[in-house]
């Protein structure tokens, strides 16, 4: 692919996506309870759970999805690499942002979810608790919303350095489908997790716990640009006494994402 050649992402326009969306969210409303399975929810919406929360995956940041394999074979890649950065492919465009409406389930509203201990497992397995002094867990994420790029703001609109980086890569045996460009994701404000603790937890107990969920945020941010789990962050308690204790992370943090496949298109001359 030369200079000449432009990169079309496949997709679909901001209003059809939107309303691809909302019908989806109807038709599992009355199926799934999204508090206990938020996952599956994002899934068949066509999301990718954001696991530890990772930054990178940001509205027209490229990835790479599959690679070849030490046996000549293609083979998908359990964790997306970064290949470039949104902000240097499309430079000057910001994506919309729009209500994350998610389906209601007794009563609960979406704009402060809830997921409980087995949901922030799976978000953030580093995370593990003392099961004999914590008696449960949960996390609350803040103002739900979505980050889109509309189709047409894309398509063809790579900039020459990005191009060029393609250029490298098909020339060194790699395929253009092996990426793709996230086109929305879904962001919260901030997380809140509260821990409950068992009967008769000894301060110290309760100290060290607190410690340790500190570390894991601390290093769920190291060495990361802005925009998932911030480089500050720290679970700082905002309440707690013997029963419970919330810690609260702020913002802004990615929790899923969305992402369409690359196609090369040469212009008309």
């Amino acid at each position: 692919m030369t200079q000449k050649s432009a990169l079309v992402i496949a997709g679909v326009i901001l209003i059809a996506v939107i309303g691809a969306y909302l019908i989806k969210v109807s038709s599992i409303k009355q199926k799934i309870d999204p508090v206990t399975d938020l996952f599956q929810i994002l899934k068949m919406l066509e999301y990718t759970p954001n696991v530890g929360f990772s930054c990178i995956y940001k509205p027209g940041t490229v990835i790479q999805t599959i690679e070849r394999g030490p046996d000549g074979q293609e083979k998908t890649i359990p964790f997306p690499r970064l290949f470039l950065l949104g902000e240097n492919c499309f430079p000057g465009k910001s994506p919309i942002k729009s209500v994350y409406a998610l389906p209601e389930s007794a009563g609960r509203s979406s704009a402060s979810l809830n997921i409980g201990a087995k949901l922030v497992g799976k978000f953030l397995p580093s995370l593990a608790l003392d099961s004999s002094v914590v008696a449960d867990y949960s996390f609350t994420f803040d103002n739900p919303h979505i980050l889109a790029f509309a189709r047409g703001e894309l398509s063809q609109q790579f900039s020459d350095s990005c191009i060029r980086s393609f250029d490298q890569e098909l020339k060194e045996g790699d395929k253009l489908e092996w990426f793709s460009v996230i086109q929305d994701v879904v962001e919260v404000d901030a997380l809140n997790m509260e821990i409950k603790w068992k009967s008769g937890t000894k301060v110290e107990a309760r100290v060290d716990t607190r410690q340790k969920i500190q570390k894991s945020f601390s290093e769920a941010s190291a060495a990361r640009p802005t925009g998932g789990i911030p480089l500050t962050a720290e679970a700082g308690a905002s309440a707690e006494d013997d029963r419970k204790t919330v810690l609260s992370v702020k913002g802004p943090v990615i929790i899923a994402y969305r992402a369409r496949p690359l196609y090369a298109v040469r212009q008309k001359q």
